[in-house]
C-alpha cells in the first residue's frame, strides 16, 4: 500500500500565498518580514529559531496527524490519507478582533476550497478557536481543517 504522497503544509503554504485577507496580504519565505511561516508556532514567541522577529500579524500552516488511512484493497491497494491542517493567525499586539476577522476570512477561503492533488479541504469548526494569548499580548486563532487526499 502506497504512503503518504502529498505535503499539505507546502501545498497550503503555497495556496495562501500572495493571497489577501482583511488587508493582510500573504508572503511565504525567509525573509524576517514575510507574514506566511510553516509550523505550529508553539512558543508564539518575539522569534523563530532565535534569528528572525515574528511579524504582526503572521499566519502559520501546521500539519498534526490525522486517523488512520482509509484502505481500498483490489488491484491497486490504494488509501484515503485525512490530515489535520491547522492555520493559527498571530495578530497584531492587542488587537483581538483584527486577528479573528483575518482568521474568520482565511476559514472562508478555505472551507470547501478546490485544490489540485486533494479529495475535500473541509473546516473542522464554525468559527476560529481563540487558541491563547502570547506572553507579549498577541491573540492566537486556530483555524483547522480536515484534508483528504488519495494515494
Amino acid at each position: 500500500m502506497p504512503g503518504p504522497t502529498q505535503d499539505p503544509v507546502a501545498d497550503f503554504g503555497a495556496l495562501l500565498d500572495g493571497q489577501t485577507f482583511s488587508g493582510l496580504t500573504l508572503a511565504l519565505g525567509g525573509a524576517a518580514a514575510d507574514n506566511l511561516r510553516f509550523g505550529r508556532p508553539a512558543l508564539f514567541g518575539k522569534t523563530i529559531a532565535g534569528v528572525a522577529p515574528v511579524p504582526s500579524p503572521c499566519v502559520f500552516v501546521n500539519v498534526s496527524g490525522g486517523p488512520p488511512p482509509r484502505g481500498y484493497f483490489g488491484t491497486a491497494r490504494s488509501s484515503d490519507f485525512v490530515c489535520r491542517l491547522e492555520v493559527y493567525v498571530r495578530g497584531s499586539r492587542s488587537d483581538v478582533n483584527g486577528a479573528r476577522t483575518i482568521a474568520r476570512a482565511l476559514l472562508a477561503f478555505l472551507h470547501h476550497r478546490e485544490v489540485a492533488t486533494y479529495v475535500s479541504v473541509r473546516a473542522e469548526m464554525s468559527e476560529p478557536l481563540f487558541d491563547d494569548e502570547t506572553s507579549a499580548d498577541h491573540p492566537v486563532f486556530l483555524c483547522p481543517f480536515s484534508v483528504t487526499y488519495h494515494a
